[in-house]
């Protein structure tokens, strides 16, 4: 079953399908900090803890938690643009990129990071940037390459907050360095056709149009990223 007819305009069908992921991403980050904050709960130990039994949850959970306001709004719109960006560009596999960067981040944070609990969705951030600028400049796609020099523009500047120089100790390098490290993976493993290959990129085009993603395969310190 589709999730927007095949009458639609093509361009407003491809713009909603886009959208569905990043709206839904960003509903539930709000949701989940209002009952963290209205109920008085503290949920950091759904973060990332290295190298401890406890912090493997945060795998998982990690990128739902944030310290404060401040924190979840610093997140929001990048986290929005970028995903937005790459349901446009790759919506094929898409949400391959987007569990690959999600897992593999926590788990080479949970492997290299302080022995403290890290939280926050920035380190998936990191990797989306990573994958869309890294595998957009190899791919064979105008939409891939023009979303490429964008986020390189919008972001270019994040890669000085994955050292540990000159930043708050309290922001998780680790977390953003890990985030980069799986979207430079996941760029290698989900490449568009080679450039050339006319045929390839126009099926691709035709795909892309025609997709939907209904239809595709089934207290101690917090370090905030």
């Amino acid at each position: 079953m589709q999730l927007f007819s095949q009458d639609m305009d093509q361009n407003k069908r491809m713009l909603y399908h886009a959208l569905v992921v990043p709206v839904v991403l960003v509903i539930l980050l709000f949701l989940i900090f209002a009952l963290e904050y209205l109920g008085g709960y503290d949920f950091h130990f759904l973060g990332v803890y290295p190298r401890e039994f406890k912090g493997l949850i945060g795998i998982l959970t990690m990128p739902f938690i944030h310290v404060d306001v401040k924190h979840l709004y610093a997140n929001i719109i990048p986290i929005f643009v970028l995903t937005l960006f790459l349901y446009m560009a790759y919506r094929k596999y898409a949400y391959k990129v987007l569990i690959f960067v999600w897992i593999v981040t926590g788990m080479i944070l949970w492997i290299i990071g302080r022995s403290s609990w890290h939280i926050g969705i920035s380190g998936i951030i990191y990797g989306l940037v990573c994958y869309l600028f890294f595998g957009g400049l190899a791919g064979n796609n105008r939409t891939s390459i023009a979303i490429a020099l964008i986020v390189a523009f919008l972001y270019g500047g994040i890669v000085w907050y994955m050292i540990p120089i000159g930043i708050d100790n309290h922001i998780s390098w680790e977390g953003h360095l890990s985030g980069a490290v799986s979207g430079i993976i996941a760029a290698v493993i989900f490449r568009t056709k080679p450039k050339g290959d006319e045929n390839a990129e126009k099926q691709e085009e035709q795909d892309d149009v025609q997709y939907d993603w209904r239809d595709s395969d089934k207290t101690e310190s917090e370090l905030p990223s």
